[in-house]
């Protein structure tokens, strides 16, 4: 702080104690004394007065406030005493009522809600409603209502919406009724039921007198409750208590310091708390147990006094002498009450008495009130005259004292006032006094000081302003700082401290050219010259004649702008920077006004501190130049002495090298003739070893060939014994087939022929032959895993899923067996496990149906658990990955470990007496060992005779999905078919070839006439005609001849096999369109799926299977009708022409024609041309999809129109195939589109393809997916469009390779590729690498889509860049498979 400013500040410290100093002066002092002894008797006098009537005046309303609130607290009493008496005197009946009521109901057994609506109980409340009637009118009770000891209420006379509910359970449950009903019912006492809002009585608030019933025994039969508006009743009571003063109120308060009654004059609805003393007195005398305690000190009358008696901020209490007790009465009141003066609920302050009253258990306080100057009007009356006296005595003593000191005061005070404004600095001049006398003359003598004071310190503020100017530059322009950052500092500082608006600074750069080197809010916006040479513009004007200019400038020279608007400055004032006689610079300030002489002044006097840093920086800056100009000489000096220093040491290496290299030279020449010698020596040697082995190879050749020989007997060994499981499938499953439908038909005794004993025979016979079959199917898994024949399927499973079958499936039989059954999780299950689910799950039925064989008492666990990877284990895969352990523990009869290494072996068992006590072969654990190391696994044992044992299936631990399957096998050469056996005398079977009458009959075709009839009459029981064929010959020309609408095929045929019977009949026109079900003894062979097999069904099948197969054939019965809309009469004919006839085809040439159709006949698919006489087909298929929705027959656009990408996408809303008339080959894509629709009717339900609908679940995960489809056949993006629009996915479709890139350009956020590869301007190859070359679509999946299907294909795609290949046709489940698995890390794998 300056000098200046500390000098005002200690000089207003000095005024500010004169003024002090004055007010304690003469004058005040004299005012103080004469007030003082004027108006203190009077005073004094008259406040003991006031307190002596007020003290008077409170005891009289103390007494007058107790006597009401004790009449009242007694009147309120006997209302509540009439209540309990009346209750009384109905209880009896009341208990009547109930007991009859009980009986009714325990003898009809029924629930209180429905014995209300019965008879009976209308004729028990006919006998005694009138007495509750009575009550309740007499005494004009709201209601009156009885409940039982379940809470039920039964009885009600106002029968409001609370009738018949249970207040313990019912919506009531939470009401301060039901809580009061249950503890009066529970302790056996009469209880009241506080205020609250009741909804059945239309939200008004009540409240219940509660009075328990109990029978003879004492033993609880319910209650009776009285509802009471008990606020019309009490508040009369009030009303009519008070008339005897009319200037009291009183009201009573419960323990939630709520109004629960008060006078109706009132009306008060507030539901707010009340924050007054009284209440909060009264609520200190309840313990923690909610009981009142009165005080144990006498109760004498006493008041606390105030400094004041208008002073009413805090409240007064007295506490005063109460009455007498109420007497007997439930409702009783206190023997004390309480007086407050406080501020009511109204806002107004009162004289208040509080009297605690008790109405049963329930807590009130009954408060009393008068208005606080009503009460103390005689003492506020005496007060008012008192202070009137004492205000106009004060005022004539003021006024007179007030003219004697102003007389002496004012001329001290003016001058005084004066001295203080000159000493905070103010040197106005002030009021001269015109007195001849020494006041006078001190009054001029601080005119002539005031006067030099103010010249003086105008001088001294001057002086400051510079100084600090400067002192700020200094402060700017110090410490090494660049020449750009130097000048932009030192003209802020300026315009700043100036309050110049704008500015800009030159420096001299080469001695004849000024640049611009620092701006203060300079706008580039406009191009201005930021460069001058001398005497060009007024900067080097200014320059060359090295003196300041100042120049006025137009209107439109450029505006001083900021964000809310800018203004022309007037003049421009440039200034040079000379240091030395040389000009270091230009400074150029745009003005709104002239600068005055000072700021001039400054600004000279900080030029050549200025120029003097611009030159300091510019030879700093020519140093540092120099400096690193010799820095950058010394490096290059120093590496070229390295790099000879180098040379030198390269030079003498060399030098060494050659010397050395000569003598090593000598020593090789001798080496090499001694080398010569011995190499003579070996050469004879190696020709006699030479012969020897010759020898040996004759030797080796001759037992190559012996083993060749002997592994082509083991081939044809094996040949011969895969041709014997052939043929032992088909031979054994035959009979049992028939054997099991036939028991299974018995077992049924649908037409009641049989008895209980044959109908348990028949049950007997269908289980024994389902044990054979295990056993026979376990002989074969041996068979096949021995002949390497046994195959598994490698596929994501879930674990949690195997273990949820195998807990689902075995703890019935633990239940059964009464034994605990418990799944141990020691590691996370919640992963996808890479394995064939089927063998695993096989593998583990049998461990588990062991352990509950042997086990008798206990239990099994099935314990999961982790192992680590290591050198432990005997497979390969186990080293690797570590292993997934599934351990059946039981507590059983264990193994002797001198029996362990056995069980593993084919038909061996850990003790011969155990077959014949709990059954079985001893193959399980021989097959599930083998399927163990096919899996990549292995089994392990532990396990003590009698103490149980742990059986345990180890199992790679990869997790990773993956659709692709992975066969593990000891793969041989498939096969060919067994030769056909020779033909056994043909046994005729009859049929219905004779009986047909135009019916298209179902062609059975089996060898087995026992089977052969068994599906015979399942078929007549259906409703269809059969015909059976024992050969394949035969089943041939019967397929010619009659045409049937479905084949049933066994494989295993006398004369050619099956699935020669299937490709000829599907190379065949006329039976090409045949469904073939498939039902065998073989295993299941996906490639007769692949040949055109609807289905497949393995012997034995059961009567529910082949039930279903029917069912689905009769649906597909019936014969299609197709509609073709189209106004050209030759479509019609040549779809009717590929039909053949098998469908029916209804024409319609016109929109309007064809909905009536749709609305008269049933159609199973539409043929659509968009180019129709009366309207648009795009309209038309638009208007069908709204009035049918999903019910709409499948629509197949076939247009002769150009459809562009848009309207591509429209239609494929509604329609999913798209024909264009004029293609090549689009009379048979049509064909075959109509042919695929009929192939999906004749499939079952269960195989057949759904179109059209939502994605079932799991699909949810390509939901919102985003996939860019490329494609330049618009048919191809319009189908695959289509199908994966069902799973929700957002499609981006692309031409050609060039626009796929511009979309990946557009759409960064795309996940997946599919792209085509034959395609115009840039095919599906150059795309993939040229999406690849870009680092952020290194891991985006691309899956390529060909029509090519060579061999090298996919390797060339994948050597492009590509994640995955499919061919065309595409598969859409092999498709939707690939994108889960490419899109499950969220965007894809690397590529």
């Amino acid at each position: 702080m300056s000098s200046t400013a500390e000098t005002k500040k200690n000089l207003s410290k000095g005024n500010l104690s004169k003024k002090k100093k004055v007010r304690r002066g003469l004058a005040r002092t004299l005012f103080s004394w004469f007030m003082l002894l004027s108006l203190a008797p009077l005073i004094i006098v008259g406040m003991i007065e006031y307190n002596n009537a007020r003290d008077s005046i409170f005891e009289a309303r103390h007494e007058e406030m107790s006597t009401i609130s004790l009449m009242l607290s007694r009147q309120i009493g006997d209302y509540f005493d009439d209540i309990v008496v009346n209750m009384h005197f109905r209880s009896g009946k009341a208990a009547d009522f109930l007991q009859e009521i009980k009986e009714l109901q325990t003898s009809n057994n029924i629930e209180a809600e429905d014995l209300l609506s019965s008879l009976e109980y209308s004729e028990i409340v006919g006998r005694y409603s009138h007495e509750f009637i009575d009550l309740m009118r007499f005494y004009d009770y709201s209601d009156v209502l009885i409940g039982d000891v379940d809470g039920n209420l039964v009885y009600s006379v106002g029968r409001y919406s609370d009738f018949g509910q249970n207040l313990f359970t019912g919506e009531l449950s939470r009401s301060l009724f039901a809580e009061t009903v249950h503890k009066s019912i529970e302790n056996d006492q009469r209880l009241y039921s506080d205020q609250e809002v009741y909804p059945p009585a239309g939200d008004e608030k009540v409240s219940f007198f509660v009075m328990p019933l109990v029978d003879d025994r004492e033993q609880p039969l319910g209650f009776i409750a009285a509802q009471i508006w008990a606020r019309d009743d009490i508040s009369f009571l009030l009303s009519q208590s008070l008339g005897i003063s009319a200037h009291v109120d009183a009201y009573i308060v419960g323990k939630d310091k709520r109004i629960r009654f008060y006078p109706d004059r009132q009306m008060f609805s507030s539901e707010a708390p009340l924050q007054l003393a009284p209440v909060k007195e009264w609520l200190t005398h309840f313990d923690q147990h909610g009981q009142y305690i009165e005080d144990t000190h006498g109760y004498e009358n006493h008041i606390e006094e105030h400094n004041h008696a208008d002073e009413h901020d805090h409240e007064d209490m007295v506490d005063g002498q109460g009455m007498n007790e109420m007497g007997e009465s439930e409702a009783n009141s206190s023997s004390k009450s309480h007086i407050f003066v406080y501020k009511n609920k109204d806002g107004r302050e009162v004289l208040g008495v509080s009297r605690h009253i008790q109405i049963t258990d329930t807590p009130m306080v009954l408060i009393a009130e008068m208005d606080y100057n009503t009460a103390l009007a005689p003492a506020i009356l005496f007060r008012n005259q008192l202070l009137i006296i004492i205000s106009i005595t004060g005022l004539l003593v003021f006024t007179i004292a007030g003219l004697i000191t102003r007389r002496i005061t004012k001329p001290v005070r003016t001058i005084t006032e004066w001295a203080n404004r000159v000493a905070a600095g103010e040197y106005s001049k002030g009021e001269i006094i015109h007195q001849a006398n020494e006041i006078g003359e001190l009054s001029h003598s601080f005119q002539v000081m005031t006067d030099r004071l103010q010249s003086i310190s105008a001088n001294n503020e001057e002086r400051n302003w510079q100084q600090s100017g400067v002192a700020k530059l200094n402060e700017t322009i110090r410490g090494e700082q660049s020449m750009a950052e130097l000048c932009r500092n030192i003209v802020t500082a300026l315009c700043r401290y100036l309050e110049i608006p704008m500015g800009a600074m030159y420096v001299m750069a080469d001695g004849r050219r000024l640049q611009m080197m620092g701006s203060f809010a300079l706008s580039m916006r406009r191009k201005i010259g930021s460069a001058f040479v001398l005497g060009e513009g007024l900067p080097g004007q200014a320059a060359l004649e090295k003196q300041a200019l100042t120049v006025m400038v137009p209107e439109d020279y450029f505006t001083i702008e900021s964000g809310l608007g800018g203004r022309t400055p007037d003049r421009i004032f440039v200034l040079p920077l000379i240091y030395e006689d040389e000009v270091k610079g230009v400074m150029e300030f745009a003005l709104l006004g002239d600068l005055s002489e000072q700021m001039k002044e400054f600004l000279e006097a900080a030029v050549e501190g200025i120029a003097i840093a611009i030159n300091t920086s510019q030879a700093r800056d020519r140093v540092q130049e120099l400096l690193d100009k010799t820095t950058h000489q010394t490096q290059a000096l120093q590496q070229q002495q390295e790099d000879l220093r180098a040379a030198n040491e390269e030079l003498e290496h060399q030098t060494r090298i050659l010397g050395e290299s000569e003598e090593e030279l000598k020593t090789q020449s001798d080496e090499l003739q001694r080398a010569n010698a011995e190499l003579e020596e070996k050469s004879e040697s190696l020709f006699h070893q030479k012969e020897e082995i010759e020898i040996k190879n004759a030797e080796i050749e001759q037992s190559r060939k012996e083993l060749e020989r002997k592994a082509d007997e083991m081939e044809q060994v094996s040949k011969y014994k895969s041709e014997f499981l052939a043929n032992m499938s088909h031979e054994l499953r035959t009979p049992l087939n028939s054997m099991l439908i036939l028991a299974k038909m018995l077992a049924d005794n649908v037409e009641g022929h049989l008895d209980e004993d044959e109908e348990e025979s028949a049950q007997v016979i269908h289980k024994v032959g389902h044990d054979l079959l295990g056993l026979i199917n376990d002989i074969l898994d041996l068979s096949k895993v021995e002949a390497g024949k046994l195959s598994v399927h490698v596929e994501p499973t879930s674990l949690d899923g195997m273990l949820e079958s195998m807990d689902n499936q075995f703890k019935p039989i633990a239940k059964d067996k009464n034994l605990y059954f418990e799944i141990v999780r020691k590691t996370d299950t919640a992963i996808n496990l890479h394995t064939d689910s089927q063998r695993v799950m096989q593998i583990l039925k049998n461990l588990l149906s062991n352990a509950f064989k042997f086990t008798e008492k206990g239990g099994i666990k099935l314990n999961v658990e982790l192992m680590p990877a290591g050198d432990e284990f005997s497979s390969k895969e186990l080293c690797t990955h570590g292993a997934i352990s599934l351990g059946v523990q039981d507590s059983g009869i264990g193994i002797p470990k001198e029996k362990q290494g056995a069980i593993f072996e084919a038909f061996q068992q850990a003790d011969g007496s155990t077959s014949r006590k709990y059954g079985g072969t001893g193959l399980g654990l021989s097959i599930a060992r083998e399927m163990s190391r096919l899996l990549g696994g292995e089994m392990r044992l532990f396990s003590e005779s009698g103490e149980g044992s742990t059986f345990s299936l180890l199992l790679p631990n990869k997790s990773e999905p993956s659709d692709e399957v992975v066969e593990r096998t000891d793969k041989t050469e498939a096969l060919p078919a067994p030769a056909p056996a020779p033909a056994p005398a043909e046994e005729v079977t009859e049929d219905d070839r004779d009986r047909l009458d135009g019916d298209c009959p179902i062609l059975v075709v089996e060898d087995d006439p026992e089977f052969a009839r068994v599906v015979f009459r399942l078929a007549k029981n259906h409703g269809s005609k059969c015909l059976i064929a024992g050969t394949g010959k035969e089943a041939l020309e019967l397929s010619n001849k009659h045409h049937p609408r479905a084949v049933i095929l066994d494989l295993g045929l006398p004369d050619m096999d099956g699935k020669d019977v299937l490709k000829t009949l599907k190379k065949t026109k006329e039976t090409e369109d045949i469904p073939v079900h498939i039902i065998s003894g073989r295993d299941a062979d996906d490639a007769l799926l692949s040949l055109g097999a609807v289905d497949y069904l393995m012997k034995p099948v059961d009567t529910q299977q082949l039930t279903s197969l029917f069912g689905e054939l009769k649906k597909t019965s019936r014969f299609e009708k197709i509609l073709v809309i189209d106004p050209d009469d030759d479509v019609a004919e040549k779809i009717n022409t590929f039909l053949g006839g098998k469908c029916e085809l209804i024409t319609a040439k016109s929109a309007a024609y064809a909905r009536t159709l749709i609305k008269e006949h049933s159609f199973n698919s539409i043929i659509l041309e968009l180019n129709l006489p009366d309207e648009s087909g795009d309209k038309l298929l638009q208007s069908l999809k709204e009035e049918f929705g999903d019910s709409l027959p499948p629509v197949i656009i076939n247009t002769s129109e150009d459809i562009d990408r848009e309207r591509f996408k429209e239609l494929g809303q509604s329609s999913g195939t798209m024909v264009v008339k004029g293609e090549e080959s689009s009379d048979q894509r049509l064909k075959d589109e109509v042919q695929l629709f009929l192939n999906s009717v004749a499939k079952p339900a269960s195989k057949r393809r759904k179109p059209a609908v939502k994605p079932v679940t799991g699909d949810s995960q390509l939901k919102g997916r985003k996939v860019l489809l490329v494609d330049d056949d618009l048919r191809n993006t319009f189908a695959l469009s289509k199908a994966l629009q069902r799973f929700e996915m957002d499609i981006t479709i692309a031409d050609n390779g060039e626009l796929a890139l511009e979309q990946l350009e557009k759409n960064p956020s795309i996940e997946v590729v599919l792209m085509d590869i034959m395609m115009p301007v840039m095919d599906g190859y150059e795309a993939t690498k040229k999406i690849r070359e870009q680092e952020r679509f290194k891991n985006l999946p691309v899956i390529a889509l060909t029509a090519k299907a060579m061999a090298d294909d996919r390797d060339k795609c994948i050597q492009a860049g590509a994640s995955d290949y499919l061919t065309k046709p595409v598969d859409i489940d092999k498709l939707v498979g690939m994108l889960k698995v490419w899109l499950q890390g969220g965007n894809g794998s690397e590529a």
